[in-house]
C-alpha cells in the first residue's frame, strides 16, 4: 500500500464547439392510439434512428458494465443500454464525474415533437467499456453527456424476470446497485454482436451473449401502464453554427469570454491548495482539498485486499505486466513521489484513513504503463472522489490560445503591398 503526496489533476482543453444535433422521441400514456411507423428521410449529411413501440412495458435491453476514462485511470461500474436504433454513443453527467474526466464544449441540437433548442454540453473522447471482469476492453471514440439516460431501475431486467421463461432460468443477469449511465449505438457493433444466442420460445423473450454479458430482449414485465413512444435520435454537424462561430472570430473586436467565473466552491478549492502546499526535501506536497475536514470514511481495507488480490492473480498470468508494473512502482518510490506507509499507521479507528485501490494501463500508441490510483472506488456508499473538491477547470480553451497568438503576432498590411498582391 502507498500513499502519494500530491494527487494530479488532468482535463482535457476546451476545443472549438462542433455543433451537433440530435432529436429524441416523447412518449405517452394511452389506451387506444396509433401512430405511423415510417420517418420521412432526413438530409444526406444527418444520420437517423427511428423505433416505434406499442407495448412499453417490455423492458429494453441492458447490461452491466465497467467504464473507464483512459485520461484519469478511473473506472466504474453502470448499467449500459444497447440501443441498435440510435448512432450516437451518450453517458450521464454523473458517470463523467465519476470518471474525473471532461471534454470538449459542443453545441446539441434537441429536438422533441413539442420542443426545438439548442443545448451545450461535453463530448468526451477517451472512454471505453468492458465487462464486469475487466474484460473484453471497446473503445468509444465519442460520447455526448447528458444529465440522464431515459431508462430507470425499474426497466432493468433482472435474473427475477426470467424465472417465469424455463429455457432462461440458467442465465445469471448481475444485479450491481447503479442506474443506467451509459447509452451504446449501432455503430459500436462490438457491444451488441451475438456470441451465442438463446432463442426464443412460445413467442417469449430471447438471450444472447455478448462480450459484455448477456442480454436479453423481449421480457415482458406486468403491471406497467401500456404506452405508446416513438423514438428518433439523430447526429449531424451544424454548418451554420460553425460559419456564425468562424465570422464571430473573425471579426469582432472583443472575443468573447466563454470561460465562466469561479464558483465559491472553485475559489475554496484554490485557497485549500495555496494553505496546505509545501516544499520539503525538494518535492512539493498538496494536502487533498477534502470538503469537510471532519470526514469520517469507513475503513475499506477489505476492498483493498480484494482488489491487490486480482492484481496478484493478473501477475501470475501475465509475468511482463508484472515486470513493468512493479518497475514502476520502484520508480515512484525511488523518486520519493510517495513512501512506504508504516504498519502501525494501519491500526487507526478513527475514519481518517483510505486504502486507495490502484490498477495499470497501457498508452494506446506507446505501450507504456502508467498506474493508476482508484480514487473513485466506493466502499460502503463512500469514494474519496466524492469527498473532495473538483476545482476550476484551469486550462485555456484551443480557441482562446489561437486567438492569442493572433493578436501577439498579427502585422498591419501596407497600402503599397495590398495594391501589389492584388496588381
Amino acid at each position: 500500500m502507498t500513499s502519494s503526496h500530491s494527487q494530479e489533476r488532468k482535463v482535457e482543453k476546451n476545443a472549438p464547439t462542433a455543433d451537433v444535433s440530435m432529436s429524441t422521441g416523447v412518449s405517452r400514456e394511452a389506451d387506444n392510439v396509433s401512430m405511423p411507423t415510417d420517418v420521412s428521410s432526413e438530409a444526406d449529411n444527418k444520420r437517423s434512428m427511428t423505433n416505434y413501440s406499442s407495448e412499453s412495458n417490455t423492458l429494453p435491453v441492458v447490461i452491466p458494465v465497467v467504464v473507464r476514462s483512459r485520461e484519469s485511470g478511473c473506472q466504474m461500474q453502470t448499467y449500459a443500454f444497447l440501443d441498435n436504433g440510435s448512432n450516437s454513443v451518450f453517458c450521464t453527467e454523473a458517470v463523467r464525474k465519476g470518471l474525473q474526466t471532461r471534454g470538449q464544449l459542443t453545441n446539441i441540437h434537441l429536438q422533441t415533437m413539442t420542443q426545438d433548442k439548442v443545448i451545450r454540453c461535453q463530448v468526451l473522447k477517451d472512454l471505453e467499456v468492458m465487462d464486469l471482469k475487466g474484460n473484453n476492453i471497446i473503445d468509444l471514440q465519442e460520447v455526448f453527456v447528458q444529465d440522464t439516460i431515459p431508462v430507470s431501475k425499474e426497466e432493468i431486467p433482472t435474473t427475477a424476470h426470467l424465472k417465469e421463461y424455463p429455457y432462461l432460468r440458467h442465465l445469471n443477469l448481475p444485479d450491481i446497485s447503479c442506474d443506467v449511465g451509459l447509452l451504446i449505438e449501432n455503430n459500436v457493433p462490438r457491444a451488441a454482436e451475438p456470441l451465442e444466442v438463446v432463442n426464443s420460445e412460445n413467442g417469449g423473450p430471447y438471450a444472447y451473449r455478448t462480450l459484455l454479458g448477456w442480454a436479453v430482449s423481449g421480457v415482458i414485465k406486468p403491471g406497467i401502464t401500456r404506452k405508446i413512444s416513438s423514438h428518433r435520435v439523430s447526429v449531424k454537424k451544424d454548418i451554420d453554427q460553425q460559419l456564425i462561430t468562424m465570422f464571430n472570430h473573425d471579426f469582432s473586436e472583443r472575443v468573447a469570454d466563454d470561460k465562466p467565473e469561479k464558483s465559491r466552491e472553485d475559489q475554496r478549492f484554490l485557497r485549500e491548495m495555496k494553505r496546505s502546499t509545501e516544499h520539503i526535501d525538494g518535492h512539493y506536497q498538496v494536502g487533498l482539498p477534502f470538503k469537510d475536514r471532519n470526514v469520517v470514511m469507513p475503513n475499506n481495507r477489505p476492498q483493498a485486499e480484494q482488489r491487490a488480490a486480482h492484481l496478484q492473480r493478473k501477475f501470475a498470468r501475465q509475468p511482463q505486466f508484472h515486470r513493468e508494473y512493479a518497475g514502476f512502482m520502484d520508480k515512484v518510490l525511488n523518486k520519493q513521489y510517495a513512501e512506504r506507509v508504516p504498519e502501525d499507521k494501519f491500526l487507526r479507528e478513527d475514519g481518517k484513513m483510505w486504502f486507495i485501490p490502484h490498477h495499470g494501463v497501457y498508452h494506446p500508441q506507446k505501450q507504456k504503463i502508467r498506474v493508476v490510483y482508484d480514487c473513485a472506488a466506493s466502499f460502503k456508499g463512500k469514494s474519496l472522489n466524492d469527498n473532495l473538491l473538483q476545482g476550476p477547470d484551469l486550462t485555456n480553451s484551443l480557441s482562446r490560445k489561437l486567438q492569442s497568438y493572433q493578436r501577439a503576432y498579427k502585422k498591419p498590411v501596407r497600402k503599397e503591398d495590398s495594391t501589389s498582391q492584388n496588381g
